[in-house]
């Protein structure tokens, strides 16, 4: 019996490039759920710290709070480019 056989020199190129794409995006979709998490963790945290503040005593309340330091902070996230999602829409009545 005669099997037509190939070259088999690429093998190993051709399955990295099938098998890179899909291993990176769960890569980075993985990286991204636990950022997505921590920042919900520290801003339930600050919170928390706030609320807490504010019905212990109000007068201490009124200066910045140390809870600042728990918030991720980017400069990419301003409100002007934060989109619907995390600023409220002023410009309608409630």
């Amino acid at each position: 019996m005669s099997v037509c056989r190939g070259s088999t020199s690429g093998i190993a190129t051709l399955e990295f490039a099938l098998v890179a794409p899909v291993f990176l995006l769960l890569t980075g979709n993985i990286i991204n759920f636990a950022r997505l998490d921590w920042i919900k963790i520290s801003l339930q945290y600050a919170v928390n710290k706030a609320v807490r503040c504010a019905a212990i005593n109000q007068n201490l309340c009124a200066v910045p709070a140390p809870t600042g330091g728990f918030t991720p902070t980017a400069p990419w996230r301003t409100a002007a480019t934060a989109g619907p999602m995390f600023v409220r829409d002023r410009s309608r009545s409630a």
